[in-house]
């Protein structure tokens, strides 16, 4: 029975619980990755048909839902970090840049947008080696500008929140263009064997992780712009 002194429970925003948050988010990332690989070392047996709802490398299943909640979590962090740093006249634009560039990632990990920038990739000498994955030239383009946007967005930042939003572009980059070029040399060298399964869950691994840190950094922020001044 509800009494006028019955209190609504409720989760506050600590340092703390945002520590928490990221460290429970990295943990189901991993409980992911390691269901798929262990399924695709054929460790545990499922029926090959249904393979693609767990592999972190194909599209439209179980991960890339993971992923893109991730990534729309973190957009609306940062959102509501320009939102509250504009009612305080605190710079907010890149902040809300930031936030667009990861819902527009988040639709390119959904639709997969950066494949059809193959042809263009070889066009621009891709399709071998490291640049086996031809969308990578031009993809690399446009990380480059995301790069600069999350660059800018940190610069207004406190110093944690600057370290985990550069840790986390540089992990998501990292993974999404640095590994992703690795693991087509490996799948060009010797084709679809255990290095590369081995490679492909790392990549998912980094870019997922860097989306957690970004998260934590919008996080943050808004600790720091909501605490009175000392």
């Amino acid at each position: 029975m509800t009494t006028p002194h019955t209190r609504k429970a409720s989760i506050e925003l600590t340092t703390d619980n945002t520590q928490l948050l990221a460290k429970r988010m990295r943990q189901t990332a991993y409980v992911f990755a390691i269901i798929s690989l262990i399924i695709q070392f054929r460790w545990i047996i499922i029926p090959r048909d249904y393979l693609y709802l767990v592999d972190v490398a194909s599209e439209v299943n179980f991960w890339t839902w993971l992923n893109v909640t991730y990534m729309l979590f973190a957009a609306q962090v940062l959102a509501l970090s320009a939102w509250l740093r504009s009612r305080k006249k605190l710079p907010a634009v890149g902040l809300g840049f930031a936030s667009l560039a990861l819902v527009l990632l988040s639709m390119d990990d959904f639709m997969s947008f950066h494949e059809r920038l193959g042809p263009l990739g070889v066009e621009l000498g891709g399709g071998d080696g490291f640049f086996k994955f031809a969308w990578v030239i031009p993809g690399s383009i446009a990380a480059l500008i995301i790069l600069m946007v999350f660059l800018n967005a940190a610069r207004s930042t406190e110093p944690s929140v600057r370290r985990d939003t550069l840790t986390g572009v540089a992990l998501l980059f990292g993974g999404a263009i640095g590994v992703e070029m690795v693991s087509g040399a490996v799948l060009a060298e010797i084709g679809y064997r255990r290095l590369y399964i081995l490679l492909y869950h790392f990549e998912e691994i980094l870019e997922a992780v860097g989306i957690v840190f970004i998260a934590r950094a919008g996080l943050r922020d808004i600790l720091s712009v909501s605490s009175p001044p000392t």
